[in-house]
């Protein structure tokens, strides 16, 4: 006896997308939760910042969680001294003083978002290559 299976590859492709979607969603969120707890507050505008994205296509389904808030990126990867460019030091206030400086920083990297995402991708038992 024979049996002959033929296998359309344009739906496999299709079934899977949408499964493979679901559980991005979910990783989404999942993530975009952890990193609200982890991120660093002093104002709390930097957690209100966070945003969240899922596209799909056909075959690809893509998803984000990000910030809004322009110094998003500073705080995660940190940075380095900071000096007058037109001036010979820096002015700003601190608690209603008038303080001067040279140079402030480096400030030191607070990478929240990398760390849920590690911690989500071990908690799923998957592979993380760099951390």
């Amino acid at each position: 006896m024979q049996a002959t299976v033929k296998i359309d590859k344009a739906k496999v492709d299709v079934y899977l997308a949408r499964r493979t979607s679901l559980w991005i969603q979910v990783g989404v969120a999942d993530i975009s939760a952890s990193a609200a707890i982890r991120t660093p507050v002093q104002t709390g505008r930097l957690r209100a910042g966070r945003l969240t994205k899922v596209t799909h296509a056909r075959t690809k389904t893509t998803g984000w969680v990000y910030y809004r808030v322009w110094y998003a990126g500073i705080v995660h990867g940190g940075r380095g001294p900071v000096y007058p460019i037109r001036a010979k030091a820096l002015r700003f206030v601190i608690a209603g003083r008038v303080v001067f400086a040279k140079s402030v920083g480096p400030a030191k990297a607070q990478p929240w978002l990398r760390n849920a995402l590690v911690a989500w991708a071990r908690h799923k038992r998957l592979i993380v290559l760099h951390t």
